[in-house]
């Protein structure tokens, strides 16, 4: 129902809505979709679906997503946030220990259909780092191929337990997440969705009024317009 109704419209920027329970303790964030236009990735719901493995438990049979999906999964999942967080790695890692017979050619084959193919090899390449994975070698061939792989985790792996993020660093955030994409179109696409795609906090404005759908879409670059020329301002200050 919550889909399917007109509010959905509300969320689309992020294509998510987190329910708090408990004073905060509990959160249950609620997704049509694992990630929006505005980050490097692109894994939908139906394509993780047709593609689902299975376990067994306590006799019966559970589906999960395949480990070649999920490892593409968990790469745009730390990249979405910039990899500052260090647990994103180690889950990379973690899952790469959990099956040591997965498909590399597999999952090679599917970052390259969902143009993501960097962003998987800044993951794993992290994960080699950090958590002492050793690479097969058709992977360590792509990051050779991709010097800017190598470029770019270094920069993070330096970087990653000193950064505090702030709400300013939204743009900062979505310019890091350019470089983690190798085509100019995957570079530009994620800038104009998160300018141009109101954010609930562009709906909250002018509550309990509502306007029509259009005014939202057109007050919403003027809002960052304004936005980040305060911050500009008060960093110059």
């Amino acid at each position: 129902y919550f889909t399917q109704s007109s509010i959905v419209e509300k969320f689309a920027h992020c294509k998510a809505y987190n329910f708090a329970f408990c004073n905060q303790k509990v959160i249950i964030d609620v997704h049509w979709e694992m990630f929006a236009l505005l980050f490097p990735i692109n894994l939908s719901m139906n394509y993780l679906e047709d593609n689902l493995s299975s376990i067994e438990i306590f006799n019966k049979k559970i589906s999960i997503i395949s480990p070649e999906d999920n490892l593409i999964l968990l790469c745009g999942h730390g990249s979405k946030d910039c990899w500052h967080k260090f647990s994103r790695i180690v889950d990379i890692a973690e899952l790469i220990k959990c099956y040591p017979d997965l498909s590399w050619e597999l999952v090679m084959k599917k970052a390259k259909e969902k143009r993501a193919l960097r962003v998987l090899l800044i993951g794993v390449y992290l994960a080699s780092k950090l958590q002492d994975i050793t690479l097969p070698k058709l992977v360590l061939n792509e990051i050779k191929r991709d010097p800017k792989v190598i470029k770019i985790a270094t920069k993070l792996q330096t970087n990653l337990f000193e950064r505090i993020y702030r709400k300013e660093d939204t743009l900062i955030a979505l310019l890091e997440r350019m470089t983690y994409r190798e085509k100019l179109r995957d570079k530009i696409l994620p800038i104009l969705y998160s300018v141009l795609t109101p954010a609930y906090s562009d709906w909250l404005l002018f509550i309990p009024r509502e306007f029509p759908l259009i005014f939202y879409y057109i007050i919403r670059p003027i809002r960052l317009l304004f936005k980040y020329l305060k911050v500009f301002k008060n960093q110059e200050i």
